[in-house]
């Protein structure tokens, strides 16, 4: 019983000390928000597509009335685009 009672009294004393210390808080990471970078397509990407994802790509690149074009008519645009930017 003796030993239980010296134990006790050691946890008190280790608690007791270690309020009194300051724990400086864990940084935190900061988050930053990925933002995705516009997809670089080549040429003969853009002529390889498919109907459907001509039309994707040409929404993430804000070709408006993108659904109501033809896929050449979207592939002409987005290669028109593409090197008009890079002019």
């Amino acid at each position: 019983m003796g030993m239980l009672l010296y134990m006790m009294e050691l946890s008190k004393n280790n608690t007791a000390a270690g309020a009194t210390q300051k724990v400086a808080p864990k940084p935190t990471p900061e988050v930053k928000e990925d933002k995705p970078e516009p997809k670089k397509v080549s040429r003969q990407e853009i002529m390889k597509m498919n109907v459907a994802s001509v039309r994707a790509y040409a929404k993430e690149q804000g070709i408006k009335d993108a659904d109501e074009k033809s896929g050449a008519e979207l592939k002409r645009i987005l290669i028109d685009k593409m090197f008009e930017e890079s002019e």
